[in-house]
């Protein structure tokens, strides 16, 4: 274990320092292509950055083994707690590439069929929207952002379906417990679904771990 640590460290470093900048170049993509969004500017605070940086090293570390994808899916994850925290946007690029890493190497979930790792995805995906939708409608407030409901159905096309339950559970406890600490109108959930994701792999081993349905 300790002849690990110095690579563990390089990598988990690794993917602290590739956060903000993949945040920063899924921010530009966002403003580039959304003329909704030409009115503002991206930003990324110290508090977020630190914020991304600390969960991908989580994430290096959380992994029973480690690899150039580890490291990628830690990067992405940071930069997609990054850009959710300080602009409550996930843009579609981070989103995209947390899927697609997942179904072409599926490093998480190798013996489970791709086309059902897409199924899953796509099912998360028109649940969240109806959700959604019906939040919107009884309600009259939005319960998921589309950036979040995007996400979900990146992690579900990473994650076996048998563990997403606990994984989006683990999310909205920890997502209750920080608006309880720190109440903000506009909850960024992308940093909770995150962290859930991480400690259900923590606590299931599933995350990172080769599970059969």
């Amino acid at each position: 274990m300790s002849a690990l640590l110095p690579y563990n460290l390089s990598c988990a470093l690794a993917a602290a320092g590739a956060a903000p900048w993949v945040a920063h170049y899924g921010l530009k993509v966002a403003w580039a292509t959304d003329t909704a969004l030409h009115e503002t500017r991206p930003v990324c605070s110290p508090l977020s950055i630190g914020l991304g940086a600390t969960i991908a090293a989580i994430a290096v570390f959380v992994a029973p083994t480690l690899s150039l994808t580890t490291v990628a899916i830690a990067a992405v994850l940071g930069a997609i707690a990054t850009a959710d925290s300080a602009n409550r946007i996930i843009p579609d690029l981070l989103v995209l590439s947390l899927a697609m890493i997942g179904l072409f190497s599926r490093p998480f979930a190798p013996f489970v069929p791709w086309q059902t790792l897409v199924w899953a995805g796509v099912s998360v995906y028109l649940i969240g929207k109806l959700f959604s939708a019906v939040m919107r409608w009884r309600h009259k407030q939005v319960a998921f952002g589309a950036g979040d409901v995007k996400m979900m159905a990146a992690l579900a096309a990473n994650i076996p379906s048998t563990h997403l339950a606990f994984v989006f559970l683990t999310s909205g406890i920890l997502a209750l417990c920080g608006h309880c600490i720190r109440p903000v109108r506009h909850l960024p959930f992308g940093p909770y679904l995150a962290l859930g994701a991480l400690v259900a792999c923590k606590l299931t081993h599933c995350f990172f771990s080769p599970i059969i349905l």
